[in-house]
């Protein structure tokens, strides 16, 4: 996002995806991942992540992609054995 730093870019995608509207984030991501993202006309682009350890200290009912997610809450642990990509598996055990 232009005129934002990661850390910042990462807390607006936060509150669009999930409706965190107060957080603490650390500044430097703590790890990176790849991953093959799907577009609306049936391609993928490949897409490296950043992953910033977040403190989420407030939460919306109602946010942008309110009606396209369902925010759900897990440990580390859980979250790891839920996900398919190998190294954002490995960066979730490490928490």
């Amino acid at each position: 996002m232009k005129g934002k730093d990661d850390h910042e870019a990462a807390l607006i995608e936060a509150w669009e995806e999930a409706g965190v509207s107060k957080a603490d984030i650390e500044e430097e991501p703590m790890g990176f991942f790849e991953y093959a993202k799907g577009l609306s006309s049936g391609d993928t682009v490949p897409v490296e992540a950043q992953v910033y350890l977040t403190r989420v200290r407030d939460l919306q009912k109602t946010y942008p992609e309110v009606d396209q997610r369902t925010r759900e809450w897990f440990s580390p642990a859980e979250a790891a054995e839920l996900v398919d990509e190998p190294d954002l598996k490995a960066i979730l055990r490490a928490i």
